[in-house]
């Protein structure tokens, strides 16, 4: 392919995709998103009914219903159809964080035509753009209490903040990392399960809601999670127990 089949070839492709991740993920990576993941898509691109690009979702949500996943389509189309661009993603551990969301990402990297993928370079702590390292990457970055300047000082045209099991992240991270999310296409998605009463996540979906698109997802409504790991826990813990409302219902614990 010459330069000019090239530059014809991912016109194309940015035109077809740039403005409907769902359509993204469905023919380049694969696997329909279910509901709940087709609308945290929406969201983040302005698209389906979302008039424009919605700069603050949270999602608590029971184990296994795909939030890894959603995280992994939100950052690959956020990297490849934004310039510039900067996307950071965080997670209380580093086992959390590499293990199991950056595993994720550089899997569904598999996925991409070989036209796309060639241009990222995949390293151990960023994905980045190779013809932009500075102005295009994904950072995967842990949060840590005795680091709380993580987030801060994150600043492009687009800005895209991804937190996983976001409880467990200290507030002073999401303090940190105000600035970095004050421009007017800075998105900052939290996803989690609702382990704590207390702390940032926890109030976007109480005395915070107002100002953020909130969603609960439950392994009830999941077809992603077997029946049999519901029973267990229920079988385990009693259904008024907070292991249930938290692992199976997406609920946060009442103490």
């Amino acid at each position: 392919m010459n330069k000019a089949e090239l530059t014809k070839t991912l016109a194309e492709f940015q035109q077809r995709y740039v403005n409907d991740p769902n359509l993204f993920v469905k023919e380049i990576l694969g696997p329909t998103p279910d509901d709940w993941q087709a609308d945290v898509l929406d969201m983040v691109a302005g698209a389906g009914k979302y008039k424009e690009q919605v700069r603050r979702i949270s999602c608590v949500s029971g184990h296994g219903v795909g939030k890894s996943c959603v995280a992994s389509w939100v950052a690959l189309w956020h990297m490849i159809f934004r310039f510039p661009q900067k996307a950071i993603i965080t997670a209380p551990s580093h086992s959390q964080l590499h293990d199991a969301l950056g595993s994720e990402i550089r899997g569904w990297i598999t996925s991409l035509p070989d036209i796309i993928k060639n241009q990222l370079e995949v390293l151990t702590e960023q994905i980045r753009l190779k013809a932009a390292p500075n102005e295009s990457f994904i950072s995967f970055r842990v949060s840590r209490p005795e680091s709380s300047e993580t987030l801060a000082g994150v600043h492009s045209e687009n800005v895209l903040l991804i937190c996983d099991e976001s409880s467990a992240i200290p507030s002073q991270i999401f303090e940190s990392a105000a600035s970095s999310m004050s421009g007017e296409h800075a998105t900052t998605l939290l996803l989690g399960n609702g382990t704590r009463a207390t702390g940032f996540f926890y109030d976007t979906h109480h005395k915070l809601k107002d100002d953020w698109e909130t969603r609960r997802i439950s392994c009830l409504d999941s077809k992603r999670v077997s029946k049999e790991f519901v029973d267990e826990i229920k079988s385990r813990y009693s259904e008024n127990s907070n292991q249930y409302r938290v692992r199976c219902l997406g609920l946060f614990p009442l103490e």
